[in-house]
């Protein structure tokens, strides 16, 4: 299947006449048509033989903070190790000095390892999804499904919403017959969500009637 604008042109004239939508969804309908129009973005992501579809979720914020954390470190380090503790450290250099700056860089070091790169790549000529999480260091983890098997898409929100704090996220979630499933491509962005489902949606020709995310979120009272 060719995509590319022409691709996202006649998508969006089938929308606007597909019947998928309910009477008195207009606003639906124009949202759909401005997802259709970022996905015709983000195919520049398909491959050059157009017969997958990949998608890629990097953590670009979370890997900065483990490098500036990591930075840090060899900055506490390189004053300890040359005698500069009168800029950083107010006494003597001792050994809880160097333990406090090396644990520092294990936990700049966890945030590289721990959080990982997401591909998520869908051939239907080959009927496979396949899921690939690697993180920083090269290290994967790689798990596969077939497009036949998938009974269910849906966009979840989940996290919490307090006056302190806020982890409220969007995912989309994958079920499959056997009982296993996929959330994949978190984000903070419920409009970029929507434009990767209708994406997915588009290319494994998946029937779906709206594009209501589904709240999943843990209430504070």
């Amino acid at each position: 299947m060719r995509f590319g604008r022409v691709g996202a042109i006649s998508a969006i004239t089938r929308a606007k006449r597909s019947d998928q939508y309910l009477a008195g969804k207009n606003e639906d309908i124009e949202l759909t048509e401005k997802q259709l129009n970022h996905a015709e973005k983000i195919m520049k992501r398909i491959q050059k033989d157009q017969k997958s579809l990949i998608l890629y979720r990097v953590p670009v914020f979370i890997w900065g903070i483990g490098i500036l954390i990591i930075l840090l470190s060899l900055y506490l380090l390189y004053n300890l190790i040359w005698g500069l503790e009168g800029k950083v450290f107010k006494q003597e250099t001792s050994w809880w000095q160097y333990f406090v700056s090396f644990i520092i860089m294990g936990i700049g070091i966890s945030f590289l390892i721990a959080i990982k790169r997401e591909k998520l790549i869908f051939n239907k000529e080959k009927d496979e999804i396949i899921l690939c999480y690697r993180n920083i260091c090269c290290q994967q983890n790689v798990m596969e499904q077939k497009i036949s098997h998938l009974t269910n898409m849906k966009m979840v929100q989940r996290g919490m919403d307090s006056i302190q704090n806020s982890t409220l996220h969007y995912k989309i979630v994958l079920s499959f017959n056997d009982g296993q499933y996929f959330e994949i491509l978190e984000g903070k962005s419920a409009y970029k969500i929507k434009g990767q489902f209708v994406q997915i949606a588009r290319y494994i020709n998946y029937a779906y009637q709206d594009l209501t995310i589904i709240d999943e979120t843990f209430q504070v009272r």
